[in-house]
């Protein structure tokens, strides 16, 4: 339980770039997706109870520069946005990796949804 797999050498990579932001001010994220039922910071699997589906296999989904902890999901955050010049861009790198959520893991697909919404102020 809580072994982790992925996330190296560009795998897993979950990049949002925001373009043509306002020169100041703040974007707020939220990553909207159905939690396993042993965390918040685990995203479930889509279709978990079907006959190809990996057994007790979630998604972590981690700050490109914090691997230390989940992002905790369907929680909102805020982004400073600061006037670079012409360039009025941010990007949110993520990193996601599969995460065990018991001993016995079995494998098949394991493939999640996971939305995103947007907020300037």
């Amino acid at each position: 339980t809580g072994s982790e797999v992925g996330g190296a050498n560009g795998n897993g990579k979950l990049d949002i770039s925001l373009i043509n932001c306002p020169p100041q001010g703040t974007v707020k994220l939220k990553l909207e997706g159905k939690t396993d039922s042993s965390s918040d910071q685990i995203l479930a699997l889509d279709d978990p109870n079907g006959s190809n589906t990996a057994k007790n296999v979630g998604i972590h989904i981690y700050d490109r520069d914090d691997l230390s902890t989940p992002f905790d999901l369907n929680i909102t955050r805020e982004y400073k946005i600061k006037d670079t010049g012409d360039l009025k861009s941010k990007t949110l790198y993520f990193v996601a990796k599969y995460v065990s959520t018991s001993n016995n893991v079995e494998a098949g697909r394991a493939d999640a949804t996971l939305n995103y919404t947007l907020t300037y102020q």
